[in-house]
């Protein structure tokens, strides 16, 4: 969920899902964004064979987000640079653990092995690594999910920034 563009690792989270698909064979990876690597991206997933589990889904209208994600277990956020990124706010709203890099305000909202992931670095072998964590781990799934909607609960609703900002006055 993001712009397809070098810094996004799209291309490594690719890479990284086709190994990680052939231990787990019941995930796949959807794509939602468009930008200058759309067709290296495009051709990746046709040269490792993995149209039927890697979905390119072009670019959606923010009000079609909810419906194409509302199934998804995870959000994959690999990063070099970022804000506070809407998609994982949103994501994690929707009660979807994030596994992401560790930068801009992504640490502020993801506890690790809490309410997400934070990813150790961006290449294909770091994201395979995270991705083949979580589901290793997903005993715990319900209550990370649980922790990523009360977090944003927390910090991004207007009643508790409200709260927040009275306490500071």
């Amino acid at each position: 969920l993001c712009r397809l563009t070098e810094g996004k690792h799209v291309l490594e989270s690719i890479e990284a899902f086709t190994q990680f698909h052939k231990i787990y064979p019941n995930y796949s990876l959807e794509i939602i964004g468009s930008g200058r690597q759309e067709e290296a991206c495009k051709a990746l997933i046709d040269s490792k064979n993995a149209r039927e589990y890697v979905r390119m889904l072009g670019w959606i209208d923010h009000e079609e987000v909810a419906e194409k994600t509302a199934r998804w277990e995870y959000l994959l956020f690999p990063t070099d640079t970022e804000g506070m990124p809407n998609s994982v706010i949103e994501m994690m709203a929707m009660g979807v653990p994030v596994i992401a890099s560790p930068v801009g305000g992504i640490p502020d909202i993801i506890e690790h092995e809490r309410n997400g992931w934070l990813l150790q670095g961006t290449s294909d072998a770091e994201i395979y690594r995270a991705l083949c964590y979580a589901v290793e781990h997903s005993e715990h799934y319900s209550s990370m999910s649980e922790a990523a909607w009360q977090t944003i609960g927390r910090h991004f609703t207007l009643e508790n920034a409200r709260k927040a900002a009275c306490k500071n006055i």
